[in-house]
């Protein structure tokens, strides 16, 4: 099941968050993939965090930005763990020998 691409969504917003700081450390010249990289990379980021506060949206505003910031990590921290998860040698259950960790 995990090998479908909605899957794979937060692991490659990881990746893109991880390298950006890769991009624009180039010198960038209006014009250049870079330049475009850039400017591609900011605009998606402005609507992800559009839609993050749009649909966390409430009339409190303090449960507002903890809901959105909540979003925001639970989607970097699943992209985290997925990617540690691909590349491990075992899944947890295969560690203790049973499929759920209570029984």
């Amino acid at each position: 099941n995990s090998l479908h691409l909605s899957y794979f969504i937060p692991s490659l917003f990881v990746l893109y968050i991880a390298f950006y700081p890769i991009v624009a450390s180039i010198t960038v010249l209006p014009g250049s993939l870079a330049y475009y990289l850039c400017v591609t990379y900011v605009f998606l980021l402005a609507f992800y965090f559009a839609l993050v506060f749009l649909s966390s949206f409430s009339f409190n505003p303090v449960s507002w930005v903890m809901t959105a910031v909540g979003i925001f990590c639970s989607h970097l921290w699943y992209g985290i763990k997925f990617i540690q998860g691909l590349f491990a040698r075992k899944a947890p259950c295969e560690y203790i020998g049973k499929d759920h960790p209570n029984e």
